[in-house]
């Protein structure tokens, strides 16, 4: 009985931390916060990522699953920036 709960523990185990390799891979760089007392701090145009709506008709839910999700891209102007 305890190799088999053994056995179990370590296959879910290593389903858990197989399965954190599936995790997106094209997010855009994280912006790290080095001084929580700014009261205002501009990020570059490569912190974020767009999604144009030309229909305005999107919901969150939508927006959040394929295929809408994969159309997000970097803003092209660097009147942002």
């Amino acid at each position: 009985m305890n190799c088999l709960l053994v056995k179990t523990w370590l296959l879910i185990t290593l389903i858990i931390f197989s399965l954190a390799g599936f995790g997106q891979n094209n997010l855009a760089p994280v912006f790290e916060i080095k001084n929580d007392t700014a009261v205002y701090q501009a990020l570059d145009s490569s912190y974020c990522e767009l999604l144009e709506d030309t229909t305005d008709k999107l919901t969150f839910e939508q927006v959040m699953r394929e295929p809408v999700s994969s159309e997000f891209h970097y803003n092209k102007s660097s009147s942002n920036d």
